[in-house]
């Protein structure tokens, strides 16, 4: 915490507490299968296991992109063939630092996790279904987490909504064909 005198709009001067902190990404991760990796891990602050995902702290000169990369090889030892920027939010009115949001496409598990000694984690991969159940019933807690979770199953629905039209478009006019 720390405390700032700010000169606010209205020209009025104010002392605040802000909670200074890091920046940060969330991943939300499907596999080769289609299935959604989520995490099982211990939040101190809330003296329990919860389902998550991936997500980590920026290092200092360390780009968000890399950061999500390292963060899902470290924590759930899948690397993904690509990586979509879903926006960042940040942690609130009076909290510094942003939270960058990310999907992983095409992950698969290449090493065993390389977890900090500070982790509890334990990784499960769970179908659609199964994870928009855990959504829907409040099993996943964490608030970040769901804002990511809801960017990426809202793109993942655009993509493929996209696509069928596509697909539709095409069946009623072949490629062959061509348009003036």
């Amino acid at each position: 915490m720390q405390s700032w005198k700010m000169r606010l709009p209205n020209g009025r001067v104010r002392d605040f507490f802000i909670s200074a902190g890091y920046s940060f990404v969330v991943v939300f991760v499907l596999d080769t299968k289609g299935r959604v990796v989520i995490l099982k891990q211990h939040y101190i602050g809330q003296h329990k296991k919860l389902v998550s995902l991936v997500a980590g702290i920026i290092d200092e000169n360390e780009k968000a992109g890399k950061t999500a990369r390292r963060e899902l090889l470290e924590e759930t030892g899948y690397a993904a063939k690509r990586f979509v920027y879903l926006g960042k939010s940040i942690k609130g009115k009076y909290s510094t630092g942003d939270i960058h949001h990310f999907l992983a496409l095409d992950a698969s598990k290449v090493q065993e996790s390389e977890l900090e000694d500070t982790e509890d984690i334990e990784v499960q991969a769970v179908t659609m279904r199964e994870f928009k159940k855990l959504l829907d019933e409040g099993k996943m807690p964490d608030a970040f987490a769901e804002v990511c979770a809801y960017r990426a199953l809202e793109y993942l629905d655009n993509k493929e909504s996209s696509s069928l039209a596509t697909r539709s478009l095409r069946s009623k006019f072949p490629r062959e064909r061509k348009f003036i």
